[in-house]
């Protein structure tokens, strides 16, 4: 599969699944598109931050693969199931913030602050769907999990996301949020200390034992023959 996350998810919002939108939420299609855009763009770069931070690959591994919603884009006739579960998920994602970031999507795509709900609903359950098609076909454990999010990054960095977004989120900007995923990742690359077993600690010893006995064996000897 593509790298390319949200050109995974972008790929599948064609045809049927379109009209469904169009039913679901109404409006203009445009402005439609533009949120459920943006919703799934700001999941994503959540993700990719929170990827970073310690214990949050592990969490967004057990939440991609224990809702077996990799088969949304395969149900053609029922699309608003996706929307009611989408929203537990969101909230996990965004925590306080999802409101916040509901209205911003609002704000910034010019949909009623109701479909914008819905929509980053929608969101979630997209883009938790393209993660865990790719976990089952590529044979991700969470650490490929967390090198697939993070090489969203420069996707993410050329796309970019309203400071509105990005401010709902907790961060000035998207750099500034990518910018601290990479600092995170820093940290907890850098190598841990080599841990040397107890056994070796004790075969060292007795090597170093055995070694001072032969010295002082040979001490003796070589005095005893000087005599």
């Amino acid at each position: 599969m593509t790298g390319d996350i949200l050109e995974s998810v972008r790929s599948r919002l064609r045809g049927p699944i379109a009209c469904q939108l169009r039913a679901i939420f109404g409006g203009r299609e445009e402005n439609t598109r533009a949120a459920l855009r943006t919703g799934y763009s700001a999941l994503l770069a959540r993700l990719v931050h929170r990827s970073t931070e310690p214990g949050g690959i592990q969490e967004i591994y057990r939440l991609v693969t224990s809702r077996g919603v990799g088969r949304i884009f395969d149900n053609r006739g029922h699309l608003d199931p996706a929307r009611v579960g989408g929203e537990s998920v969101a909230r996990s994602m965004l925590g306080n913030r999802f409101g916040a970031v509901a209205h911003a999507i609002a704000a910034v795509t010019r949909v009623d602050t109701s479909s914008a709900t819905g929509l980053l609903a929608m969101a979630a359950s997209m883009l938790l769907s393209v993660l865990e098609v790719h976990v089952t076909q590529d044979g991700l454990d969470a650490r490929g999990l967390g090198t697939l999010l993070l090489r969203q990054r420069s996707v993410l960095q050329r796309m970019g996301l309203d400071a509105r977004i990005t401010s709902a989120m907790g961060f000035s900007s998207l750099s500034s949020m990518l910018g601290s995923a990479q600092e995170i990742r820093a940290v907890n690359a850098q190598p841990e200390p080599m841990k040397v077993p107890i056994a070796m600690y004790h075969r060292s010893w007795v090597s170093w034992a055995i070694a001072g006995a032969v010295a002082a064996l040979a001490i003796v000897l070589l005095s005893t023959l000087s005599l």
